[in-house]
């Protein structure tokens, strides 16, 4: 008798991050089937990124950290340094 293999679940391993249609200072941020609304730099999105020019880079980048919540109760799991915010 074969045995059904169990659906396979990963977790999204990518965060897309898309200039809006008609906006360059916005941003749409897709992680899985979830989407969200960000902001852009004022130069937009550019591959020549210079200091203090205003743009976003486009590039391919590692998450290191982020923010959460400081009224949450609940333990951090995502496996990365969420600074306490609030």
């Amino acid at each position: 008798m074969l045995q059904k293999r169990p659906p396979n679940r990963l977790k999204p391993r990518t965060i897309a991050v898309r200039a809006a249609p008609g906006n360059r200072l916005q941003a749409i941020v897709r992680f899985g089937s979830l989407s969200f609304a960000a902001a852009l730099g004022r130069g937009g999105i550019t591959v020549f990124k210079r200091e203090g020019d205003g743009a976003t880079p486009r590039a391919a980048m590692s998450v290191m950290g982020g923010f959460r919540r400081g009224g949450l109760l609940t333990p951090d799991r995502s496996g990365i340094f969420l600074d306490r915010v609030g």
